[in-house]
């Protein structure tokens, strides 16, 4: 990912996963909401400033 796909991520994806994620995957579509999906979209934001942060040095 770029820093512009980062940051429309960090905008727009990563809010919108607080209520619901959907994991695809070989073997199919794993979805998880309310407090389940609010740890991913933390976990993932924690991920993208990281990634974010080190295409800035």
């Amino acid at each position: 990912m770029n820093e512009v796909e980062i940051d429309y991520a960090l905008s727009k994806q990563v809010p919108a996963m607080h209520y619901r994620v959907t994991l695809e995957t070989d073997y199919g579509a794993l979805t998880l909401e309310g407090r389940d999906a609010e740890k991913v979209a933390a976990l993932v934001q924690k991920l993208l400033e990281a990634k974010r942060k080190k295409l800035a040095r």
